[in-house]
């Protein structure tokens, strides 16, 4: 009774969504879209916890509580959901050779009770119940409100020191992440665009390299949705998610402003704008790869040249994508490991385009 209750509110919150253009939900930072309806493995993914490059292990969040699968595995419950603690975003990550779980919850189920941050170590009877104001965990990013005025963020990095202070928040719009885990620790971006308290629209790059945290206060564009966005050295690529335009920053270091690069994916993606899903880099210093209705596209993107090239693949996985795609990480240098809400994971080779499931 849970999942289809919790399905049918999905489909209905879906549609609600697309009509007002606005697919984002702040405090989950995943994007949603409408594509065709393929069998069930019986795993329903809320977003991704998390991949261990030396067992090959996915973590994720599901209708049931926090689990994980190896490849070709079965899946094993880690934390399955009580009445008091329903799991909706993790992360997995270690600390002092110590398995942990990060984790916002809500208490019963329904959809405004309060969220609460809970620590767990693999093992141990319950998670920890903190006061920390957590309102996102994407991609081992944690962000919170720094006190209970609300008007800054912090934003820390799992498992490791030190935190960055985002102030003058009035209000959360998005909060996007990407997880590159080629190199150990790995490398993870998260950006945030909020109102200031004079309803200004503005955007923070937190970057997380060589194990050292960096915050970037950038000059948001004059688009209100970002599809997605990709770090690639110090240029900066975004998405427009209501036209499909490119916007670009040549040198973060140099310059806080995006520049629309005046094209638009959305003429050439095989998607409409509402329903493009964009991706980290995939493969080499200027390619990234996107998402949309039963395709998914890797596009070579030429800042100094201004101009890109795309493949589309629409076949295999990319023609049976459900109704959510909650997350991907980059796992390899030529692979992605994707997870989608009802269709279970799968790995994509970047370099010929192939897919299978994990």
């Amino acid at each position: 009774m849970k999942r289809n209750t919790l399905l049918t509110v999905a489909s209905v919150l879906l549609a609600c969504l697309l009509a007002v253009s606005c697919n984002l939900d702040a405090g989950q930072g995943i994007f949603r879209e409408v594509s065709v309806s393929v069998q069930s493995v019986g795993i329903s993914i809320i977003g991704a916890a998390g991949f261990d490059s030396a067992t090959s292990t996915a973590y994720y969040v599901s209708d049931e509580g926090l689990q994980s699968k190896r490849a070709s595995e079965d899946p094993q419950m880690i934390l399955a959901d009580t009445a008091a603690i329903q799991i909706k975003q993790a992360f997995v990550y270690t600390e002092a050779a110590v398995t942990k779980a990060a984790i916002i919850a809500q208490s019963g189920d329904t959809i405004d009770s309060p969220a609460v941050y809970y620590t767990y170590e693999f093992g141990s009877q319950a998670p920890v119940e903190t006061s920390t104001l957590a309102i996102d965990l994407s991609y081992g990013f944690l962000t919170s409100w720094t006190d209970n005025s609300k008007n800054s963020l912090t934003v820390s990095y799992l498992g490791s020191a030190g935190s960055v202070a985002i102030n003058d928040v009035s209000a959360v719009r998005q909060i996007i992440g990407t997880l590159d885990l080629r190199s150990d620790p790995g490398e993870a971006h998260l950006l945030i665009t909020y109102w200031n308290a004079a309803s200004e629209n503005r955007m923070a790059l937190v970057s997380y390299t060589g194990g050292t945290l960096q915050l970037y206060n950038l000059t948001s564009p004059d688009s209100y949705n970002i599809a997605g966005f990709s770090r690639s050295g110090d240029s900066l690529v975004l998405v427009d998610r209501n036209k499909g335009y490119v916007y670009y920053i040549s040198d973060i270091n140099a310059s806080t402003a995006a520049v629309n690069s005046q094209t638009r994916l959305s003429d050439t993606f095989p998607a409409t704008a509402s329903v493009m899903y964009f991706y980290g880099a995939v493969d080499g210093a200027n390619v990234y790869i996107l998402k949309g209705y039963k395709a998914y596209t890797t596009l070579s993107w030429d800042i100094a040249g201004g101009s890109f090239s795309s493949t589309t693949t629409t076949s295999g996985f990319a023609n049976g994508l459900i109704v959510t795609t909650v997350g991907a990480i980059r796992i390899a240098q030529d692979s992605a490991l994707v997870y989608t809400a009802e269709g279970g994971l799968f790995t994509i080779d970047t370099l010929n385009g192939q897919n299978s499931a994990f």
